[in-house]
């Protein structure tokens, strides 16, 4: 996916400490988001905040502190993505991540879900891919 949108319905099950997270990869080629050169990661600690990363250098393009989540509580991570920009948010805030002009690496990649240090169940995952580009 180079542009779309993706939204999870997730609960946290265990987590050994308030900064352990839930996330989602994409644009990453194979085999894996650490090892297919340039992605992203866009993650939620249970403390409540918002974070997008570029791999494989874990470097920090923009953050948002929300509410800390409720432990086993449904929460639901959303974000869209188009071009170099993204719009993210939890539990349907309106109060957005908003990156623009950052999200440079655009070749199709992969999508994936990930943790740390954490157990995370899922009842819904919906994706929209609005690629328009033929990258043959």
């Amino acid at each position: 996916m180079r542009d779309g949108a993706i939204k999870v319905k997730f609960r946290f099950e265990k987590v050994g400490e308030e900064i352990d997270w839930f996330g989602i990869y994409f644009r990453f080629g194979l085999p894996n988001p650490w090892l297919g050169g340039r992605s992203y990661l866009l993650y939620i600690r249970k403390n409540g905040e918002l974070e997008i990363v570029e791999l494989p250098e874990v470097k920090p393009l923009g953050k948002k502190q929300y509410s800390t989540l409720n432990y086993h509580d449904e929460h639901i991570l959303q974000f869209g993505i188009d071009g170099d920009d993204l719009v993210a948010c939890i539990d349907n805030v309106e109060d957005f991540l908003k990156i623009d002009g950052k999200l440079t690496y655009q070749s199709p990649g992969n999508v994936a879900v990930g943790c740390y240090d954490s157990t995370v169940s899922f009842k819904q995952v919906e994706s929209v891919v609005r690629d328009t580009v033929n990258f043959d």
